[in-house]
């Protein structure tokens, strides 16, 4: 059971233990949890807290999985230069693996921009409204995806 229920959906790419270390002492940090805490709470030992943290590739996967489950983060693969994730009834968008936000299924459809996308220097905007003749093929399309 995770301890945090943090209703935050960023996403983040990891591309070596490193960075997942990075994310984990961060999530760890912000949740008030010293290192000697999470390794009780985990059941493993204050070591492999310090070896994760510090990226050590050679770690067990499930205690891994198990430490990230504990501090509220999931693993989710997707194949490489994906442009969309849909789950419940949300679109997840990305631009050349970047987070961009959420196309929301609602009545009107909804979409909103991730802040690191907004953050970005080679953001591009989308338009905010469609134009009439668009709404028919945008909703035809998405009703395909949920």
């Amino acid at each position: 059971m995770p301890i945090t229920n943090s209703p935050s959906s960023v996403t983040t790419t990891i591309r070596q233990s490193e960075d997942l270390g990075k994310l984990v002492r961060q999530l760890r940090a912000e949740q008030g949890l010293l290192q000697i805490d999470l390794a009780g709470l985990a059941g493993t030992g204050n070591r492999f807290i310090v070896d994760l943290e510090r990226g050590k590739p050679t770690l067990q996967l499930q205690k891994v999985l198990d430490v990230l489950d504990l501090i509220g983060l999931e693993v989710v693969v997707r194949r490489k230069g994906a442009t969309a994730m849909v789950s419940d009834g949300t679109l997840t968008i990305y631009h050349d693996e970047r987070h961009v936000g959420w196309l929301y299924d609602t009545q009107p459809l909804r979409f909103e921009y991730a802040s690191e996308w907004l953050e970005h220097s080679k953001a591009v905007g989308l338009s905010p409204s469609l134009p009439p003749h668009a709404a028919g093929s945008l909703r035809r399309w998405r009703v395909g995806l949920f």
